[in-house]
């Protein structure tokens, strides 16, 4: 497969994302119920990746940078989109331990992301009959045109379930 789909001689975010349909996952041992993506200059592929990926897609935002403070954002945090990004670059278990808050906050919304979009999926997969691999995608596409602080408010979870249900239905 040719990778460097612009031809610019590079591998980059333009020429699309890096994808995990399975596997496991390394900080709980279980295998993956969801679609991962990250770009593909990162390192790491995580909940939180796919979203920033998600929201690069979507076209709510235009760069990396960009997207990650978009990211922060809606996961409430209370700095720049540069953690969200150290974080995409950096290794998790070593961010945890450097004992930093906005580190452990950080990681605490990835859990609580990955969770939700897990979940949802199941939900909305069983609803019509889709994997949920396929609606995992849709639920992270759903988050990343929201321009709104997602954690933490349950309404976006059943916003978040209703319309991906419906649109997953529609195809």
């Amino acid at each position: 497969a040719d990778v460097d789909s612009n031809q610019d001689g590079q591998l980059s975010f333009a020429d699309g994302d890096l994808v995990v349909n399975e596997g496991f996952d390394l900080w709980s041992g279980s295998p993956l119920s969801i679609q991962m993506r990250a770009p593909l200059d990162e390192q790491i592929i995580s909940p939180l990746s796919s979203l920033v990926s998600a929201v690069l897609d979507s076209g709510a935002a235009q760069t990396l940078e960009e997207a990650a403070e978009r990211v922060a954002r809606m996961l409430g945090l209370n700095h720049n989109g540069e953690n969200v990004l150290s974080v995409l670059r950096l290794d998790l278990e070593g961010t945890l331990d450097s004992g930093n808050d906005a580190s452990r906050t950080l990681l605490s919304r990835m859990a609580w992301l990955h969770s939700m979009i897990a979940q949802g999926a199941q939900l909305v997969a069983g609803l019509v009959g889709e994997s949920s691999f396929v609606v995992s995608r849709e639920l992270f596409l759903f988050l990343a045109q929201r321009d709104a602080r997602v954690y933490s408010d349950c309404s976006v979870v059943e916003e978040l379930v209703r319309e991906t249900a419906a649109r997953a239905a529609s195809t």
